[in-house]
């Protein structure tokens, strides 16, 4: 069996357009989720749309848009946690050339709707390109959430197809480990 299809790079009330990064898939009471980026005039946004897993003659549900208040949030990854709330974090780009950190956004559901919370910055701002946080790999444990994050290393890279050929580029030479709480009121305290 085949889903409906969701165009990616389309949200309502937005002018969202590029999607190319790959959704993330969750699952919670019989709902599938998907968590995907989009890329709007102004900077990102984080999308959430549903479908029921018995979805024969139904359509995607639009949840909810967090649209990044300033820069962009790129790079990302998510998790569920055991209540069935989704985290979702990646660089946030900040205001300045090279400015990022790791940004962090949760996604409860209340009176049977998925809405964003605020989002929560979860290190340090990192004033080069050597040192942005991408790709982050999230779980949920008791004690709270725990990310793992690559940290780019913009160095030349010799190429494994042309000998002799020097590509300008990521890399990745560090990880970086990152433990945070949920407050009370959704924030987030790294």
């Amino acid at each position: 069996a085949q889903s409906p299809t969701l165009r990616l790079g389309a949200v309502a009330g937005h002018t969202a357009s590029e999607a190319y990064q790959p959704p993330m898939l969750f699952h919670h009471n019989g709902t599938l989720l998907i968590a995907r980026w989009a890329q709007e005039s102004s900077g990102s946004m984080v999308v959430l749309s549903s479908l029921p897993c018995e979805w024969s003659q139904q359509s995607w549900r639009a949840e909810d848009a967090f649209a990044v208040p300033t820069g962009s949030l790129n790079y990302l990854g998510g998790a569920m946690d055991s209540q069935g709330g989704i985290t979702v974090a990646g660089m946030l780009e900040l205001a300045g050339p090279a400015k990022s950190t790791l940004g962090v956004v949760h996604a409860t559901l209340r009176g049977g709707r998925w809405s964003w919370g605020a989002l929560s910055h979860a290190g340090p701002v990192y004033e080069s390109v050597d040192f942005q946080p991408l790709y982050p790999q999230l779980t949920h444990t008791k004690a709270g959430l725990v990310i793992l994050a690559t940290l780019n290393s913009d160095a030349p890279c010799p190429s494994s197809t042309r000998p002799g050929h020097i590509n300008m580029g990521a890399m990745y030479r560090q990880l970086r480990l990152y433990s945070g709480v949920r407050s009370s009121n959704g924030s987030w305290s790294f």
